[in-house]
């Protein structure tokens, strides 16, 4: 059944499906895995039984009716459990807390306080995802996914902690049955499915670097934590410890005052100015010689700092090496934007490299007012903790390893984001509407024109195109011009030799948009 269990983000992403017959049979392996691991398969369903499709919802709490038949008082206090969880996590996560940098949660949102202690796991990346029996095991059918001791939810911290973004996630505290405190970070008006998704994705990938004796040789993987959908447009992840954003970085050659004081100079704003208005050529040439100068690159001092005995910065400086080339060719391959300084960490006792907020996927950069024009981060301070040697030698090595992995299972890896064609993202739903008033619009105008695209915009059409470029990078196809007629399948080393140009272009770099921070 733990099979099942490592396909059910998959499964459940079609409990929509219009054929009856289709949705017995799923409705019944959704039965059947909850049953089998009821905490974890709870929590994953969660999103499903508390959507704001009413069909999705319906179709959701009827599952848990067919649970709640077939199982025993157990089964039915964690059902219980589970959707009052849900529901006031949900009630934290809208709730208005005005400009509020704190609250009680006893005072504010009593109900969830009170909800503590419960028999539900609390949300873990560990505790949601299973582990496989090695390949040359022969007791495969005996195998347990999960621990058999998981941290429940013991108690919440009184203080909620209201972060200072557009958004005001909340950040929450809670203390585990095994005396560890855990905390989650609660994000209303945000997409988290995506997010879900690409844990789900990167968990997999994981499993593969582990299986390929070269990248296990290397120990490349990638960092992930747990995240929690509640429905489409809220939810909490798990705060990840012991780390720092890339853009706070406390060095001594640059002081905080004097980045402060540069960033706020008028000359930044004027050169930027005469960026945006000029060929590349000659953006790349002010950025160059205007801008790079003023911020010079300090990661190294970070890493000697960090790491002042020898033997700890060489392996601190490798798994940053590993770290940022794997997750920078899993970004080009999904087209993640939106890696600026604030959504990219750094591991304080190890040097690993964590990638956060993953709203900004399927290549949506390309398509922002200022438009994302490299693949991924590799400006002259990530440059600059990669060695002397920079991309060449432990950078490159390791990307061109994880890019033919992502080939090598190809079908593996589509197979697993496929949820997105079954369960499409809110921001397709909106272009979906925003597309249908403008050809109600446009046909209230004008007579009716048989070239034009039928009224009605197909939500799983616009995710087949997302994910249809992604397919083609897998298989070596990467457009430099998206209106180049011409495509052909280029050689691993050949690929990632593109991605790097790309990332490291001036003129590209020159172009980004400022709050990108293109010169750190």
């Amino acid at each position: 059944m733990y099979k099942w269990y490592t396909a059910f983000p998959q499964i459940v992403s079609r409990v929509g499906h219009d054929n009856p017959e289709v949705y017995t049979v799923l409705s019944s392996l959704i039965v059947y895995v909850i049953q089998e691991y009821p905490q974890q398969g709870l929590w994953l369903f969660a999103a499903v039984v508390n959507s704001q499709k009413d069909a999705r919802s319906k179709r959701g709490r009827s599952i848990l009716d067919k649970l709640r038949g077939a199982g025993d008082g157990n089964m039915n206090k964690l059902i219980s459990a589970s959707l009052s969880m849900a529901a006031e996590l949900l009630n934290l996560c809208n709730g208005q807390l005005g400009d509020k940098s704190s609250v009680n949660m006893s005072k504010d949102f009593p109900r969830l306080f009170k909800l503590a202690p419960s028999p539900l796991i609390i949300p873990l990346q560990q505790s949601l995802t299973a582990t496989l029996p090695p390949l040359s095991s022969t007791q495969v059918k005996d195998h347990k996914p999960f621990p058999i001791e998981l941290p429940t939810f013991y108690k919440f911290s009184d203080e909620i902690e209201i972060m200072k973004s557009l958004a005001k996630p909340r950040k929450i505290c809670i203390q585990g049955s095994d005396g560890h405190f855990y905390l989650f970070l609660g994000k209303p008006k945000d997409d988290l499915r995506k997010d879900a998704a690409l844990m789900d994705f990167n968990s997999v990938i994981n499993k593969l670097l582990k299986s390929n004796s070269e990248s296990r040789r290397r120990q490349l993987r990638i960092r992930t934590y747990g995240v929690v959908t509640l429905n489409e447009e809220c939810g909490f992840i798990q705060w990840v410890h012991n780390t720092v954003p890339l853009g706070e970085l406390s060095v001594a050659k640059l002081s905080a005052e004097l980045m402060i004081f540069r960033l706020e100079n008028a000359q930044m704003g004027s050169i930027f100015g005469r960026i945006k208005q000029s060929p590349d050529k000659d953006a790349a040439n002010l950025f160059v010689h205007e801008i790079l100068p003023m911020f010079p690159p300090v990661l190294h001092e970070w890493f000697i700092e960090m790491f002042p005995e020898p033997s700890a910065w060489l392996a601190g400086r490798l798994t940053y090496s590993r770290t940022v080339a794997v997750m920078s060719m899993i970004g080009a391959i999904l087209g993640l934007g939106d890696r600026h300084c604030e959504n990219i960490l750094l591991d304080m006792n190890s040097g690993d490299v964590v990638h956060v907020d993953f709203n900004c996927l399927f290549d949506k950069g390309r398509q922002l007012e200022t438009p994302e024009r490299v693949p991924f981060r590799l400006t002259q301070n990530m440059t600059d903790g990669l060695g002397v040697i920079g991309v060449e030698g432990v950078f490159r090595t390791a990307c061109e390893i994880t890019i033919q992995l992502l080939r090598d299972n190809r079908d593996c890896l589509m197979s697993v984001l496929d949820s997105f064609v079954h369960d499409p993202l809110v921001e397709w739903e909106e272009e979906h509407m925003k597309e249908q008033r403008r050809r109600q619009a446009s046909s209230s105008s004008r007579k009716f024109d048989a070239n034009v695209l039928p009224d009605t915009v197909n939500l799983r059409n616009l995710a087949k195109n997302a994910l249809g470029i992604i397919g083609k990078k897998l298989k070596g196809i990467y457009t430099v011009n998206r209106t180049a007629a011409k495509e052909k399948e280029l050689s691993t080393s050949g690929f990632v030799q593109i991605l790097i140009q790309q990332a490291t272009d001036e003129a590209f770099l020159a172009k980004m948009y400022p709050g990108w921070a293109p010169w750190h």
